[in-house]
């Protein structure tokens, strides 16, 4: 009997197959659930929309969803869901049951209490001390099961790069993530019942996919000097908070009035610590606008922004690297080139466009993204400039599948002549341990100095693992280095520990990576190396899934 799921891993009613083995309690170990969950008995009267979804507003299909570890709450016809469940906050009404205190739903369908701050995505707001009090009282109350408002990635992983995640993990006393081997190749196993996506992947790889060319801006030698001029590397010393920040920023980069901007503020393309990063109209093109939380900062809060406006401003147009048009004063904002597809973690984890999915999981395409990082990192050092936080989510990827190298605000300028240059660095030129834990080099750790080449190479190794398996790094060894603090994945790796490598990955690209992230940076290759390596047509990277 041929079963259909849904991407939560819970039976695709729709199918007759699927109300059948309802019926019968069969058990299900598809996706990474353990023999011997057994779903209830179907009811007998069960109500379906037209879809054949259930329909929610009914007792007998909620008592199903809850034996089924659908957390929908009981819903009135104007509510909307995403896939897994949970409500769509692009919609007035989820965000009214979020914040209503008469409804009488709990957030976002999951069993929190309503005095809990949850973020916009319907998950405890760890930025909070109510939040990180009850997520602990919750892992230490809970067996090993991990609760639905524990954010998972599409193919129903742990998202490890959540607060929420980490912390919940942290407190529990288990030695296991519920970590699934493969997990991502049953998911797209899964989508290959679907006929549609079948046929999408078998387009995909008869199209032809054009390889990125080597590329160096003929302006190099210019922006090496400069950038080793005193005005871009002198540090921002002062905490004076009445200054002009032009003062700091090269003539050459356009000030825009804010009123110029055409932003709507629910077009929302990413946001974290700094910041919101919206969709915006700007002289008839669209543009990503970084606005900073804060409207006034001191000369100190400030510099990093200055900072990302100086490096992107004398970078110019490379192909690999995103482009700066300008910036704002009231509020700061950063307005840059807008990338249509987003970032290559979204792309990997999260994104469930048929077609884009059926692209990424080509072989050919994955290897046109890593070369185009490649180059872009090649223009970066060529300048002398360390990124200090590659990986996926400071990489865009535009229309065409070329990847464009973005999030300068943790940079480092670097100098491959002058001891003097060296010399005048300071902590907020990159000495202070900085960067994600996952992708750091363990070196930084135990260093004073500012970072080197060879730990962006670093960083990239443990990308390049990551967009050939599909995989966040470490989430099947978690649980070795949770509770660590901050840098925990950094500590564990200082320990000569890394991800693992996926078997049947080509012995050349096991090699590579391996060479990448070295426990010694010497040991490591230039991004030129690798580029000149990977570059031959023989060199292939492993599709996904294969038909």
């Amino acid at each position: 009997m041929t079963l259909h799921y849904k991407k939560d891993g819970t039976f695709d009613m729709r199918f007759n197959s699927s109300r059948a083995a309802m019926s019968s309690g069969f058990r299900m170990s598809h996706f990474g659930y353990s023999e011997g969950v057994s779903y209830s008995p179907m009811p007998a009267e069960l109500h379906y929309k037209k879809d054949r979804t259930l329909d929610m507003r009914y007792n007998s299909s909620k008592a199903l969803a809850t034996s089924c570890h659908v957390s929908r709450p009981a819903t009135s016809s104007q509510l909307h869901y995403k896939k897994d469940s949970t409500l769509d906050m692009r919609y007035t009404s989820s965000k009214n049951v979020m914040t209503s205190s008469k409804s009488g739903y709990t957030y976002s369908g999951h069993d929190m209490p309503r005095n809990i701050p949850v973020t916009k995505a319907g998950i405890p707001d760890m930025r909070t001390t109510a939040a990180k009090e009850w997520v602990k009282e919750q892992a230490r109350m809970r067996m090993n099961d991990i609760p639905s408002w524990i954010p998972r990635t599409k193919d129903n992983s742990l998202d490890l790069t959540k607060a929420v995640t980490q912390e919940y993990l942290k407190c529990k006393d288990t030695t296991s993530t519920n970590y699934v081997p493969d997990q991502r190749l049953a998911y797209y196993c899964q989508k290959l019942e679907d006929m549609l996506f079948r046929k999408l992947i078998e387009d995909a790889r008869r199209e032809h996919v054009n390889m990125p060319e080597y590329e160096i801006l003929p302006e190099t030698s210019e922006i090496q000097r400069q950038f080793s001029s005193r005005s871009i590397r002198s540090s921002i010393r002062c905490d004076d908070d009445d200054y002009d920040i032009r003062s700091e920023i090269p003539e050459l980069v356009t000030l825009i009035n804010y009123r110029d901007l055409k932003i709507n503020s629910e077009d929302k393309l990413g946001q974290g610590s700094f910041g919101i990063v919206y969709k915006g109209i700007w002289k008839n093109q669209t543009v990503a606008v970084k606005q900073l939380h804060l409207n006034k900062l001191t000369r100190q809060e400030n510099n990093p922004f200055v900072k990302e406006i100086k490096i992107m401003s004398k970078l110019g147009k490379h192909p690999n690297l995103v482009y700066l048009h300008g910036y704002t004063l009231d509020p700061l904002c950063l307005v840059m080139e807008y990338v249509e597809l987003g970032s290559l973690n979204y792309l990997l984890h999260y994104c469930e466009d048929s077609e884009i999915e059926a692209k990424i999981t080509d072989g050919r395409i994955k290897k046109k993204l890593i070369l185009g990082i490649i180059l872009g990192m090649i223009q970066l050092h060529a300048v002398n400039i360390v990124h200090g936080d590659l990986k996926p989510q400071n990489v865009l990827v535009s229309r065409d599948y070329t990847a464009k190298v973005t999030d300068f605000g943790l940079a480092t300028l670097r100098a491959k002549t002058s001891s003097s240059i060296a010399s005048s660095m300071t902590p907020d030129d990159g000495a202070t341990i900085c960067g994600t834990a996952g992708y750091m080099a363990p070196e930084l750790l135990s260093s004073t100095k500012p970072p080197e080449y060879s730990s962006d190479v670093y960083s990239f190794g443990i990308l390049l693992n990551e967009v050939i398996q599909e995989e966040e790094p470490y989430l099947d060894q978690y649980h070795n280095f949770a509770g660590r603090g901050a840098f925990g994945a950094a500590n564990y790796a200082q320990s000569g520990k890394r991800p693992n490598i996926k078997s049947g990955t080509p012995p050349f690209l096991n090699n590579l990576i391996e060479k990448c992230w070295h426990a010694y940076a010497q040991g490591r290759p230039s991004f030129k190396q690798i580029y000149q390596d990977l570059k031959p047509d023989h060199i292939k990277f492993p599709n996904s899934i294969e038909l």
